[in-house]
């Protein structure tokens, strides 16, 4: 009785491990999303990659299994065959697909009935196959087939792959599948619109700013628009499609280029040289660790290459993060842009991630979450440029402003408020190289007397109010400039005409010998006055200061307050006598 309960149990194990992998066959329907086969895909690894299709439909039951999600596949050499059985209508044509890029070789075999005859030939593609192999011109891997009645048929996929890939193939009715192909279509349109609008930008500033930091920039957007073409298949579509080897090399190397010069942008957009040091210096190494990762890349090291750009990558994303955050604390506000920019590529794969790891459902984002990430990432990072540069201008405006205080304070006499020697010699350099002008030379008589006998400060409110009454005469356009203790300089720009600076001379001495009010006392100096004219004496302002000065002695030396030009022998009196 014992021996016949065993029998039975045994017997009851069989059916059911028979039944788990000979799963009933799926009905095919139209729905826009397609089907998914989680749980009925029967999986076979060929650790040796030398089965052949007959091999694979005559092995056991028990060499199958049957996966409860997708099937992720690492750095493995073997093959894998997938089992299907479908039913479906044959007033349909359907579409078998995986949106890998990236299997290096693809075979499609069926529709098979159950007399094991295939009612197709079958189909080989890959990126190691020419490309015009491929069927609907898809960049994915796609199989479109036609069944002929609604009995079930087996199909078979064989897949082998140099990279990490995750395999979860779909069903949909064609033209559904040809609907999401153009949705696809208008999405990849919109990121390398973007992208390459970004590029064309940052060249023309490049071209303008002669910034550093935009060659960097302008370089990552490159990358990350190759590494994005290159995972969507337009690199092998369109630009690599005959050459395998120099395919993968750029599929695995432009996203290590694409990181350094992340890297290299970030550490002179946020200045972690000046604002994180410590920081800065671990990007070094960080760096070094790439470039051995690109040389992986390059002789299709391809586990090494890989391992070490998804290493580098998370824990650079920390350093500059950190960076970020530690910048902006520090007054630096650009870098809540790049924090964004940064944050938004980062969800964008972690929800990718979750979504391959069947911890969300999410299909658009599986589909599309990379390249709209890295999309919006440099659109992000051209607005952070944006406010760096406005930042950069307000800094430059302030300090012109900064500049432009401490210079009119250097050539401005802080007593009197005008000119003092070096105003006086920057306001003249250029005004003396062209035109007509004069220059006149005022020295104050008697001002003396008036420091002795009341005072400096008596002295320096007088000076400050001759001052005053030499701009009142005069025009914007001309200079007033005190020299020397009690020495004044008024230069009248674009005058030549020799009885108009007379007048201007005669109107001078009068104002300045008008008493003055110090402390509720009137006092009284005179002037003497001596004119260079330039060209004519000179168009060098030392030269112009000494003929007048020798003009003004000629005035001092006589018994009358007056002027006299360069070229006179004899000072002119003025109408008021001091």
């Amino acid at each position: 009785m014992l021996r016949l309960l065993a029998l039975l149990l045994l017997v009851l194990q069989s059916c059911s491990l028979w039944a788990a992998a000979t799963p009933t066959p799926v009905r095919l329907t139209t729905a826009a999303e397609g089907q998914y086969f989680n749980g009925r895909l029967q999986l076979l690894v060929d650790t040796t990659s030398k089965m052949t299709l007959d091999d694979v439909q005559h092995a056991p039951a028990s060499a199958f299994t049957l996966p409860s999600g997708p099937i992720q596949y690492t750095y493995d050499p073997s093959a894998y065959w997938l089992r299907l059985t479908v039913q479906g209508s044959p007033e349909h044509d359907w579409v078998l697909e995986l949106t890998s890029v990236a299997i290096a070789e693809a075979s499609f075999y069926g529709p098979i009935d159950a007399n094991g005859r295939s009612h197709a030939d079958p189909v080989d593609i890959g990126y190691k196959r020419p490309y015009a192999n491929r069927q609907l011109a898809s960049e994915n891997t796609v199989f479109r087939f036609h069944l002929p009645t609604a009995e079930p048929y087996t199909l078979y996929l064989k897949l082998q792959s140099e990279l990490p890939q995750q395999y979860q193939p779909r069903i949909r009715e064609l033209g559904e599948y040809t609907v999401a192909v153009r949705t696809r279509q208008l999405i990849d349109g919109i990121c390398y619109g973007a992208l390459l609008a970004m590029l064309l930008y940052n060249l023309m500033l490049l071209n303008i700013m002669r910034d550093r930091t935009y060659i960097w920039y302008v370089l990552t957007v490159a990358f990350a628009a190759i590494s994005i073409s290159g995972y969507n298949g337009h690199l092998a579509h369109y630009v690599i499609s005959d050459s395998p080897a120099l395919l993968m090399r750029s599929y695995n190397g432009a996203p290590v280029l694409w990181a350094i010069f992340t890297m290299l942008f970030s550490r002179d957009f946020l200045s972690m040289a000046k604002y994180t040091p410590k920081l800065y210096l671990s990007t070094h190494a960080m760096l070094a660790l790439l470039l051995v990762a690109f040389g992986a890349a390059m002789v299709e090291n391809v586990s090494l290459a890989q391992g070490m750009t998804e290493l580098v990558a998370a824990v650079s994303a920390i350093i500059l993060i950190t960076a970020a955050i530690f910048t902006l604390r520090q007054g630096f506000h650009p870098a809540r842009w790049y924090l964004f920019g940064q944050l938004t590529l980062h969800v964008s794969a972690i929800i990718v991630i979750a979504d391959n790891r069947n911890l969300i459902s999410w299909p658009w984002m599986r589909s599309y979450g990379l390249q709209v990430g890295a999309a919006l990432e440099v659109v992000i990072f051209a607005l952070a440029m944006g406010s760096r540069m406005r930042m950069m201008q307000l800094k430059n405006r302030e300090l012109r402003a900064r500049t432009h205080v401490l210079t009119a304070a250097a050539e401005t006499d802080s007593l009197t408020g005008v000119a003092n020697r070096a105003g006086l010699v920057a306001r003249t350099t250029r005004l003396l190289d062209t035109g007509q002008h004069a220059i006149i030379l005022i020295d104050l008589n008697r001002f003396k007397p008036v420091n002795d006998q009341f005072g400096h400060d008596a002295g320096d409110k007088v000076l400050i109010e001759i001052a005053r009454r030499l701009e009142e005469q005069v025009r914007d356009s001309d200079v007033v400039a005190r020299i020397g203790g009690d020495e004044f300089v008024v230069v009248l720009s674009n005058q030549h005409e020799r009885n108009i600076i007379s007048s201007i001379a005669v109107r001078l001495v009068d104002r300045i010998a008008m008493p003055i009010t110090v402390d509720h006392r009137q006092l009284e100096v005179g002037s003497s006055l001596g004119i260079a004219l330039c060209p004519e004496h000179s168009r060098k302002l030392d030269e112009l200061l000494k003929a007048a000065d020798k003009a003004m002695y000629l005035v001092k030396g006589s018994e009358h307050a007056g002027f006299a030009f360069a070229d006179e022998t004899l000072p002119k009196p003025d109408s008021v006598l001091n």
